[in-house]
């Protein structure tokens, strides 16, 4: 679900004319964005990519 409202606002922020994020939104996608960040790392290092 996370993803999919990064996936939202990102394309509200791209296209929508008028669209200002919030602090909190921002704040909230940026940890998302983190945790994803996160689970890459730790899925490339399981099997040794780097």
């Amino acid at each position: 679900m996370r993803l999919a409202t990064l996936k939202q606002l990102r394309e509200k922020s791209d296209y929508d004319d008028f669209y200002i994020a919030s602090k909190e939104k921002a704040e909230e996608q940026v940890e998302t964005a983190s945790m994803v960040i996160n689970a890459v790392k730790v899925y490339l290092n399981q099997y040794g990519i780097e």
